[in-house]
């Protein structure tokens, strides 16, 4: 018994030295894959709106989840700092969530003009 205790820890003690430490980059990096996953909903959320009050709800809440996911990532970013090769990442991610939110937005301009009609 006290060898099976003695095998679990030490084998505990070795997953937990070998795992890949989370870097601030990474977490900053999941953060921006949050908010573009929450973009990504809203999308989806305004292309299956087909008007109404009541059918708005959805797409509320979608647009709320981006709201939230971008708290989340900006409090993340707050006082973190990079080196030149971590910077260049999260810019290139930076830039691809920044063209998905802009298709968001031209999505719910379409939107807008369709159902006024």
């Amino acid at each position: 018994m006290r060898f099976l205790r003695t095998l679990v820890t030490f084998s505990s003690l070795f997953l937990v030295i070998f795992a890949a430490p989370a870097t601030q980059k990474d977490s900053v990096l999941s953060s921006i894959s949050a908010v573009y996953q929450a973009v990504q909903a809203n999308k989806d959320a305004i292309n299956r709106y087909q008007g109404g009050s009541l059918a708005a709800i959805p797409v509320g809440r979608k647009n709320y989840d981006c709201w939230y996911a971008l708290r989340e990532a900006h409090a993340k970013l707050t006082d973190t700092k990079f080196t030149p090769k971590e910077s260049d990442e999260v810019v290139q991610h930076f830039t691809s969530l920044n063209q998905a939110s802009i298709e968001l937005l031209d999505l719910y301009r379409q939107k807008v003009c369709i159902l006024d009609k």
